[in-house]
């Protein structure tokens, strides 16, 4: 793990990380011989792989930022620093506005930082989740095991970030899919064991994921500056908005400023979700994280007896009812990537919509590319 890891490319990082990845889910799921759905780390291949394309700098991402200075909030916020402007006497208007935002924002750098944060949450994750794989595929099937009972033991008390409860359970429920009779209820214990361990690493995520999808403006104090840079070159209409902060007090304008920074964060986000962010599992569906997950969930799936999942599944809107006792995906789709329970409801309905998918043990590259991948080179082809 750490010499995957501690690949100093990110791009190879990544490749070898999705690979990393594959070979774990393979090896896990011949040992839960209970119940052959897929397990968190198939599904992981496929995360890790959709976030090499942000890495490499293949993602339309100029989608999302083109359409920033006509999004309904970004127009309202515009507004609201026009009459702040006219206030102090500056004479602005919108297309004024409209024309400064680009050589305000940065939008070049958008790409280079989005890819930045993603390889490296995508090693840290690795790090904690490849190992804690390999070490349980180390460790002894009996319950009761030295082994095994050293393993649990590694984990930290606690939730996370910092604790690591989530990953104990996960893996004692892994554990018990392992060997005859296996627990009742085995598809919902396996969704139960992933759901835990996606919980754990999408809080775990939330920094770089946030650090991700607000690089469109990732310093908004700077922004302040850069903007008002523009609108106060000189005069006694910046030395105004001066008086107002020697007195400890924001400017109507700085507030105007502040409001319209936020604006552009939560455009940029809810676009970046709706039409630029996406899902292929094993080149059989592709999903957009900003629409509701297609289709019925699996025979095994559909009702839910678990309490524990039931209960987890609860704490963020992910029960997947549309009415009492009525099974559906309607409200999975997320608005927001950076909110986490919005993130957490939709990776909920897709693992329980396509645990029982056998393509997301497929490869995600051909031997060829895996071989050179293995052997430290970037392979050919597409990725």
């Amino acid at each position: 793990m750490d010499a995957i890891v501690g690949t100093p490319d990110p791009v190879l990082r990544n490749l070898r990380i999705t690979q990393g990845y594959h070979e774990l889910a393979r090896a896990l799921s011949h040992r839960l011989v209970q119940r052959p759905g897929a397990n968190w780390y198939a599904f992981a291949v496929w995360a890790s792989k959709q976030a090499g394309q942000t890495i490499r700098g293949e993602d339309p991402w100029r989608v999302a930022e083109q359409e920033l200075a006509l999004a309904p909030e970004v127009t309202g916020a515009f507004r609201t620093m026009v009459i702040a402007a006219r206030g102090l006497g500056i004479r602005v208007d919108m297309a004024r506005l409209r024309a400064l935002l680009p050589r305000t924002l940065d939008l070049e750098g958008v790409q280079a930082r989005s890819a930045d944060a993603l390889a490296r949450g995508n090693a840290r994750v690795f790090q904690e989740m490849g190992g804690a794989a390999a070490d349980f595929l180390q460790s002894e099937a009996d319950p009761a095991s030295e082994a095994f009972l050293s393993f649990l033991a590694s984990f930290r008390d606690g939730a996370p970030p910092g604790g690591q409860e989530y990953l104990r359970q996960a893996f004692t429920r892994y554990r018990a899919l392992r060997t005859p009779p296996g627990p009742p209820h085995p598809a919902e214990q396996l969704l139960l064991a992933n759901l835990e361990i996606g919980v754990h690493e999408q809080i775990r995520l939330q920094p770089e994921l946030a650090e991700a999808v607000n690089s469109v403006l990732p310093d908004p104090e700077a922004f302040r500056g850069r903007l008002l840079a523009h609108l106060l070159p000189g005069g006694w209409a910046g030395a105004r908005v001066r008086v107002w902060r020697m007195l400890g007090r924001a400017s109507p304008l700085d507030q105007a400023v502040d409001a319209l920074a936020q604006a552009i964060r939560r455009a940029f986000r809810r676009r970046l979700t709706r039409r630029v962010m996406t899902m292929d599992l094993a080149g059989v569906v592709t999903l957009r994280l900003g629409e509701d997950i297609p289709g019925p969930f699996p025979d095994g799936l559909t009702h839910l007896e678990v309490p524990e999942l039931r209960t987890l599944l609860g704490r963020f809107g992910a029960l997947g009812e549309t009415g009492p006792g009525v099974p559906g995906t309607a409200g999975s789709g997320a608005r927001d990537w950076e909110d986490l329970d919005q993130r957490l409801r939709f990776i909920a309905h897709l693992f329980r919509r396509y645990q029982e998918m056998p393509e997301l043990l497929a490869p995600p590259f051909t031997p060829t590319q895996a071989e050179e991948i293995r052997e430290g080179r970037r392979p050919q082809g597409r990725l």
